[in-house]
């Protein structure tokens, strides 16, 4: 193992003007020894090679420490506690820290990696099974979106779980990413109507809150919050990402690193062994599958978004404007009850269907649909137009 520091002191300072001087430094310390080439540290012996220079345009000295220790396991502590210290002296006396090489590191960040590539894997383990029990066994196909479906049908394991394809941190908004299944502009309608509290229902007004999948069909079966979860989640995607990045891990970090696996795996585990006790009601599959599917693919995921607002406000201008409003209508029945009372024209309903049709490939489509990214952006075009230019008012659109 090799640790290699690069120490800057300013000059004007008048510390360490030499290697003896900062050997001297080190040696401030009762527990740290040094002879020639070594530094002794609880009657451990580490090797030691020090360099000194100055940085003349910038009125600065540098010490260049390498440590170095061949037999790693066996004192992994006593090396961190050692270079704790060193760090704790330079900076009691005004040096600057520069971590040039670190192998321990390094170590910290290899044992890091399938610890995270377990649970990883444990996650996208509970989707599949959560999704293919629910769903059924073609979800994976009315889900895919196109980008996704090219790489996994080029790929040399074509049956590879597409969820391998998504994003480590993204990954977790599968379950613990809170989402509407009601508009709210229901509940104001209903608030509307009433004429005490009394009239209104704590449970029917619960149904308005967002949910994660987490929180609608795990929370019976498994005592955890998803906040806790996706919470750990994050924290645990942004160690992660030191350890993808080849960065250094100190010990702290590794140590972080088990106790957040620890603490998400349990309830993951639970979750699995129960799945068998989580029943979904048909009416509310469409909407884990658009769910699904808008986190799969970002550009999907905004059209399904402008879709959901253009629905909402229909969904409010018929409850507010057609005197025999049905709250059972699609949106494209609130959309002809509208044009029958005067409130829409003909032309708003003719634009909405292409839209609303392609919503449906997008959540529903087969293996036969094909668009492509350029494709998706000009949807996403027409139907944001489209939202910016409506009028869910008194008066009739276009």
């Amino acid at each position: 193992m090799k640790i290699e520091y690069l120490i800057v002191f300013k000059t004007s300072e008048k510390v360490c003007n030499s290697i003896k001087t900062f050997k001297n430094l080190l040696q401030a310390d009762d527990l740290i020894t040094i002879s020639s080439n070594n530094i002794k540290y609880k009657n451990k012996d580490f090797k030691i090679i020090i360099g000194h220079g100055e940085i003349t345009d910038k009125s600065q000295k540098f010490f260049q420490l390498e440590v170095n220790y061949e037999e790693a396991d066996d004192a992994i502590m006593l090396l961190q506690e050692l270079l704790k210290r060193i760090r704790g002296l330079v900076n009691k006396f005004g040096g600057e820290m520069n971590v040039i090489w670190d192998d321990l590191g390094m170590y910290n960040a290899k044992k890091s990696y399938p610890i995270i590539c377990e649970l990883e894997n444990l996650l996208r383990k509970l989707i599949s099974k959560f999704m293919l029990t629910n769903i059924g066994t073609n979800w994976t196909k009315e889900t895919l979106p196109n980008e996704v479906r090219d790489a996994v049908s080029k790929s040399k394991r074509p049956n590879n779980n597409l969820l391998h394809n998504v994003d480590f941190i993204h990954l977790a908004d599968f379950l613990f990413k809170p989402y509407q299944t009601k508009f709210i502009s229901e509940l104001f309608e209903k608030i509307k109507k009433c004429n005490s509290v009394q009239d209104l229902e704590l449970e029917d007004l619960k149904t308005y809150i967002p949910k994660s999948n987490w929180q609608r069909y795990f929370k019976a079966v498994v005592e955890c919050e998803d906040e806790f979860l996706l919470k750990r989640w994050s924290k645990l995607y942004e160690l992660r990402c030191l350890v993808a990045h080849n960065n250094f891990l100190t010990n702290n970090e590794f140590n972080e690193i088990l106790e957040l696996t620890e603490q998400i795996e349990k309830p993951l585990k639970e979750a699995l062994e129960k799945l068998n006790e989580i029943i979904i009601p048909d009416e509310e599959k469409e909407q884990i599958v658009e769910n699904v599917t808008s986190n799969l693919n970002e550009a999907v995921g905004e059209y399904l978004n402008y879709w959901k607002l253009i629905t909402q406000e229909i969904s409010d201008a018929h409850s507010r404007l057609v005197k025999e409003a049905n709250k059972n209508y699609t949106s494209k029945q609130q959309v002809i009850a509208l044009i029958k009372d005067g409130h829409l024209k003909q032309e708003f309903l003719d634009e909405l269907q292409p839209l609303g049709e392609f919503r449906n490939i997008l959540v529903h489509k087969n293996l036969n649909s094909d668009f492509t990214k350029d494709t998706l952006e000009a949807k996403n075009n027409l139907i944001e137009n489209f939202y910016n230019k409506r009028v869910f008012l008194e008066e009739p659109f276009f």
